[in-house]
């Protein structure tokens, strides 16, 4: 193989793979927001974090971070790994010449 072919077949394993945990763990970060958002404040907050994920997912993870008085608590972490990922599937896509 040409190291053309090896950098684009590199760039769309790591885009499919970055992008299979993307789904998966966005879907784990969603509900999990949610039931964070019921326990601590009941059904309105479940339901306001249902239709606005990513403000909701911002807002409790500061809200655990001050509760906990770090961000190494598994919310958060889990957060961080989801952008992480974001930067993977980015570098992967252009890696492999997806635009």
């Amino acid at each position: 193989m040409r190291d053309a072919q090896v950098k684009q077949t590199a760039g769309c394993a790591l885009f499919a793979i970055s992008y299979v945990a993307l789904v998966l763990l966005g879907l784990i970060i969603h509900v999990w927001t949610i039931v964070i958002a019921f326990h601590a404040q009941g059904l309105l907050a479940a339901i306001l974090s249902l239709v606005l994920p990513v403000l909701a997912q911002i807002y409790w993870a500061i809200v655990i971070w001050d509760a906990t008085g770090t961000f190494a608590n598994p919310y958060c972490l889990s957060l961080l790994a989801y952008g992480v990922l974001w930067a993977l599937a980015i570098a992967g896509a252009a890696w492999a010449g997806l635009r």
